[in-house]
């Protein structure tokens, strides 16, 4: 079977797959917050993206525009959704987390603006959302609850991840670019998280390679990035 006729069958099925049951329903959190005076609504891509391709529709159209999970990491299942205000020619799009702990207070992932947002769906862990800006790429950002805000690309302990640039990367003995360097290691290096410091923008994580021999130190986050983005 060639790649184009696996891709068509591929399409037909999420066409002809629709949502329905528990899969349909907004979860009552969204819900809530989406009743009258709300000043915005969900995604509906058949109002909402109606330039968008055939098979970019079949894809958005196969999974609601809201996700499930524990993103503050208090045990209770939280929801982010992509939602949408104004006029068709003022369109604007957006995604907002509701927490059970907070039910009445919108906590926004991405602010509405005008930039067209496709979907929503987990990050590199189930505590991450992703802002789906396309479907057939690997550029779309996540983002992690800091406990304070969302923050773009927010390692937690934990997580595995790849260090350096295509010169590798030095493990420090301190959260600051003039601290000493404890070691260094070469590009793609497999490391865990074991804590985080700074500020958004300028974070540093305390890391642990994960082969021997085994290296710990703090590398600054622009050297940091997902584990299965490296090659």
């Amino acid at each position: 079977m060639t790649r184009g006729a696996a891709l068509g069958i591929a399409v037909a099925c999420l066409t002809l797959t629709p949502l329905h049951g528990d899969d349909a329903r907004p979860p009552e959190l969204i819900q809530r917050l989406l009743q009258p005076p709300a000043a915005w609504r969900l995604l509906d891509p058949r109002v909402d993206l109606v330039d968008a391709d055939a098979t970019t529709l079949a894809i958005i159209q196969a999974r609601p525009p809201w996700i499930v999970g524990d993103f503050d990491h208090d045990g209770r299942d939280d929801v982010a959704a992509v939602v949408v205000s104004g006029p068709p020619d003022r369109r604007r799009f957006g995604i907002v987390a509701i927490h059970a702990a907070a039910p009445r207070v919108p906590r926004w992932i991405v602010p509405l603006n005008a930039e067209r947002i496709l979907g929503v769906a987990f990050g590199p862990g189930r505590e991450t959302v992703e802002a789906d800006y396309c479907t057939e790429c690997d550029t779309n950002p996540w983002f992690r609850w800091s406990g304070r805000s969302y923050e773009p690309g927010l390692f937690g302990t934990g997580d595995t991840v790849a260090l350096g640039d295509e010169h590798g990367a030095d493990l420090r003995a301190g959260p600051l670019g003039s601290a000493p360097t404890r070691a260094h290691v070469g590009p793609c290096a497999q490391a865990r998280v074991h804590d985080v410091a700074g500020r958004p923008g300028a974070r540093w994580y305390f890391v642990e390679t994960t082969a021997p021999p085994r290296l710990r130190g703090w590398v600054t986050a622009r050297l940091v990035t997902a584990h299965d983005d490296c090659d």
